[in-house]
C-alpha cells in the first residue's frame, strides 16, 4: 500500500512538472522526443530548471549530458538576462554517440558558453567505496554540479559504484557547491555519509540535493 501511494504521488508531481516545463521551456517536448538521451523525467527537468534559476550558479559542471544540457542552458541564459553576469557550463561525456547527439540540443543562446567534452572514465576508491568518474575535468571554480553519469558499475570490481566527480572538483574549486544527483542511489548514499545533512534525498522526486558543500567538509 505504501509503495502504491508513493507511486501515485509521483505521477501527480510528474504531471504537474510536465505542464510547467512545457509552458516555460521552449521546444522541450520536441527535444525529449528527438534526443537519444534516456531516463530523464519531467520531475528532473523542472527540478533542475528551478534549482538553477533560484541559485543562479556561475560555473556549472554537468556529469552526463542529454536533455538536461538543453534545460541547463535555457535556465542559465535566463539568469544572464536577469543579472547580466557571465556564466558557463562544462559538460562531460564518455560515450561518443551521446556526445555527438547532444551537440544538436544545446540551447542556442547558450551554445557559446556550453563546453562539451568527450573524455574517458576512471575508477577510484574512497575509503571503502568504489567510485567512477570522468577524466580530464577542467579546473574551474565550479559552484554547481548535476550528476547523471557515467555508468555506475565497475567491471573490475563487479560492483555498483558512486560518481566521485564532486570529490574531484571540491579539491580545486574555491566555491561552495550546490547541485542535484539524478537517481543514482549509490552516489547519494556515499555523499550522505561524507557530507551528512548537506545531502538531502527527495523520495517523491527520486532526486538528491547537494547543499553548499566545500573542501572543509571533507
Amino acid at each position: 500500500m505504501k509503495i502504491k501511494l508513493i507511486n501515485f504521488v509521483k505521477k501527480i508531481i510528474e504531471k504537474n512538472c510536465k505542464n510547467k516545463a512545457i509552458a516555460k521551456i521552449p521546444k522541450i517536448d520536441k527535444v525529449i522526443k528527438e534526443s537519444k538521451s534516456t531516463g530523464i523525467s519531467y520531475i528532473d527537468i523542472w527540478s533542475l530548471y528551478s534549482s538553477i534559476r533560484s541559485l543562479k550558479p556561475k560555473c556549472l559542471l554537468e556529469c552526463g549530458p542529454g536533455v538536461s544540457t538543453y534545460v541547463i542552458g535555457f535556465a542559465m541564459h535566463e539568469n544572464y538576462i536577469e543579472t547580466k553576469l557571465e556564466t558557463e557550463m562544462t559538460s562531460l561525456e564518455d560515450k561518443e554517440i551521446y556526445y555527438n547527439d547532444v551537440k544538436q540540443y544545446t540551447y542556442p543562446d547558450f551554445k557559446n558558453k556550453t563546453h562539451l567534452i568527450l573524455t574517458d572514465v576512471s575508477e577510484k576508491v574512497y575509503g571503502c567505496f568504489i567510485g567512477m568518474g570522468y577524466k580530464n575535468i577542467p579546473r574551474k571554480n565550479y559552484d554547481y554540479v548535476f550528476i547523471d553519469g557515467p555508468d555506475n558499475f565497475s567491471e573490475k570490481y563487479k560492483s555498483k559504484t558512486f560518481n566521485f566527480d564532486l570529490l574531484e572538483i571540491i579539491n580545486f574549486s574555491n566555491q561552495n557547491i550546490n547541485g542535484l544527483i539524478d537517481e543514482r542511489v549509490s552516489t547519494s548514499y556515499v555523499y550522505s555519509q561524507i557530507f551528512k545533512n548537506k545531502i538531502k534525498y527527495s523520495l517523491f522526486k527520486n532526486l538528491t540535493y547537494i547543499n553548499n558543500v566545500n573542501k572543509d567538509d571533507l
